[in-house]
């Protein structure tokens, strides 16, 4: 892996609930990328310009906004892959079972597949195989469908030297599987349970669009992108270089 496991854990704190330390995860997330990603500091260094001159206040109610009140942003990865279904209950036990086995506490009562948990648990994790397969089959197609770019993976098409998109990766090979579980914890799962119904489901929406007033309800101008489309770039521009190396000594090739 190019990138220490710690851009994880910092991108997961940038893109919760914003705190007055927001600013310095920021500054020490530009620092781990260095010039690995130049494109992807950019991105967070207009980030931190931006939040540098504005309230916590303020910050709290654009936050809000963009990842509470627009579907296509919602920072659940379950969502982004399954929409408000079954099959993201089945997704999140896993989740849940995974962390457990691994010693990771999830704080309170946030669901297991909040992308800053999510990245968090990418930030501790010691199993290169088993975050290879979160990326590849979870974070990556979630990414992608919350951006509206392509976030090319880990994994090369035998013979083609080419790179697998999100998109393609998870139609071939699906998100992480999981088994028939329940779990009474989680909304849809049980003997009885249905799949769910939501305000719109993953795999109609998409990527990359803001719904109509939601920034102009958080205080932001309507000809301006909503503040947190920033960090949510720089993450998808990071993803692919993090197996770059590998993808490059893979294929023979050093123009990929």
């Amino acid at each position: 892996m190019v990138l220490p496991k710690r851009v994880f854990t910092l991108f997961g704190t940038i893109l919760d609930y914003p705190t007055q330390d927001l600013s310095a995860h920021v500054a020490e997330c530009e620092e781990v990328i260095g010039d690995r990603v130049p494109e992807s500091v950019a991105d967070l260094a207009e980030f931190r310009k931006t939040i540098e001159e504005s309230s916590l206040g303020y910050l709290e109610e654009v936050h809000t906004a963009f990842f509470d009140l627009t579907p296509v942003c919602r920072p659940y990865v379950g969502y982004h892959l399954f929409g408000e279904t079954y099959r993201r209950s089945i997704f999140m036990i896993r989740l849940k079972e995974l962390y457990a086995e691994r010693g990771f506490k999830v704080a309170g009562t946030e669901l297991p597949d909040r992308l800053s948990v999510f990245l968090s648990f990418l930030g501790i994790n010691e199993d290169l195989a088993l975050g290879r397969e979160l990326i590849d089959e979870a974070l990556a197609p979630a990414i992608a469908k919350m951006t509206g770019m392509e976030v090319p993976v880990s994994r090369v098409i035998a013979g083609r030297g080419r790179r697998r998109s999100a998109k393609k990766e998870k139609e071939e090979v699906g998100p992480v599987p999981g088994g028939a579980h329940s779990d009474p914890e989680l909304p849809g799962t049980g003997d009885d349970a249905t799949e769910l119904h939501g305000d719109s489901h993953g795999g109609n929406v998409e990527g990359g669009v803001l719904l109509e007033g939601v920034q102009e309800a958080a205080g932001v101008s309507t000809s301006t992108e909503c503040l947190y489309v920033k960090p949510l770039r720089s993450l998808a521009r990071v993803i692919p270089a993090l197996w770059e190396p590998e993808r490059k000594a893979a294929t023979g090739r050093a123009d990929l």
